[in-house]
């Protein structure tokens, strides 16, 4: 855990800090195992609470964004090798459709549809 710790705290800032939160979160609830004295870090029961769940929510899309990059075949940035694009392509529109056919209309929806992960590609040729 002090290894995560140490870890999370000293990576670049990438915009979020969830990740730290919920480390120091569990690391205040285990403090006795790892050090003599008082934890040094406290949260409320309610900001626990709400970082807990906050966590299995975050858990939950990681695993659906796994999943997605497993049934389309794309890697980082959501690259695929150049021979399976237009199949990747067809597969992510489908999803997307299947996805929206789903939502009820509102602006959940409009909000996806505008901001869908898969769309957001640079297509033009490098010069």
């Amino acid at each position: 855990m002090i290894r995560r710790l140490f870890s999370e705290a000293t990576a670049p800032w990438e915009g979020e800090t969830h990740n730290l939160k919920a480390l120091l979160v569990e690391t205040a609830e285990h403090w006795g195992k790892l050090a003599p004295g008082i934890c040094p870090v406290e949260f409320s029961a309610d900001d626990v609470h709400v970082t807990k769940a906050l966590s299995q929510e975050l858990r939950l899309v990681d695993q659906n964004v796994r999943d997605i990059q497993s049934l389309i075949g794309f890697q980082g940035e959501t690259w695929v090798p150049s021979d399976y694009h237009k199949t990747a392509k067809s597969m992510a529109k489908l999803l997307k459709l299947k996805v929206l056919m789903a939502l009820p209309m509102g602006e959940l929806r409009d909000n996806v549809a505008a901001n869908w992960f898969l769309d957001d590609m640079d297509e033009g040729e490098y010069s």
